[in-house]
């Protein structure tokens, strides 16, 4: 089931198929933290790929509505949207990250599908926040040189993951996609990634207008494979 915010009630909900109305995740003796965040609004969710079939980890960015722009991080257990699992529908924040320094000022954010990073930029300068030891670091190209040149804004950022080991033809695709633009024209940066810095010459396509999302379907497919 999917993660959902209710901005009326300020509480995170579902729905279920064959169900009309939205679930809310409620509190028990287990849940370690309040459920109901009236005064937040949701920025960026994410998570992880490990463990996805089983809920995995999900982590939403949460900012104050009014006043000082607080924000925060919620990990999620998502074992709570598996309807057949003991904790569904049940409030699983298992912790909560209050956000300083950059990634207080974050303009937008991608998470990392395979490790516990949350990238984020703050002009053109792009970042990455350890979600276990809770630092965050510079992110540039491995020659040294910034991810992407001075003066470009970074507008996206999504790491695109197709892994089709199942039949053939076997496929594995795993980019770090950063997109710039002034509101006219627009860049998209392909990167390799290694060791938490991204590889040099990338892989770069340009346009007109803005990017707001990018795909990746498989060519060599007839059926609709896509990355989600």
């Amino acid at each position: 089931c999917p993660l959902l915010f209710d901005l009326n009630t300020g509480k995170f909900c579902t729905v279920k198929r064959g169900n009309p109305n939205l679930i809310y995740l409620v509190s028990d003796d287990k849940s370690a933290y309040p459920e109901a965040y009236p005064d937040m609004e949701p920025l960026y969710a994410g998570f992880l790929d490990e463990g996805m079939w089983e809920g995995g980890k999900g982590y939403v960015v949460m900012q104050k509505k009014e006043g000082t722009k607080k924000r925060v991080i919620l990990h999620f257990d998502l074992k709570c949207l598996v309807y057949w699992e003991e904790d569904a529908f049940k409030n699983r924040i298992t912790d909560k990250t209050e956000a300083v320094g950059n990634l207080a000022e974050a303009e937008c954010f991608g998470m990392n599908r395979t490790f516990p990073m949350l990238y984020f930029s703050k002009g053109d300068k792009l970042y990455y926040y350890d979600l276990r030891n809770k630092k965050e670091y510079g992110v540039g190209r491995s020659g040294g040189r910034p991810a992407v040149p001075a003066g470009e804004r970074i507008r996206l950022i999504k790491h695109v993951v197709f892994n089709n080991a199942y039949e053939a033809p076997d496929e594995y695709v795993d980019r770090l996609a950063v997109a710039t633009g002034d509101g006219k024209n627009y860049k998209l940066y392909l990167f390799e990634t290694v060791a938490g810095k991204l590889k040099d010459d990338p892989v770069v396509y340009t346009g007109e207008g803005s990017p707001s999302e990018v795909m990746y379907m498989n060519p060599k497919m007839g059926n609709p494979y896509i990355c989600y």
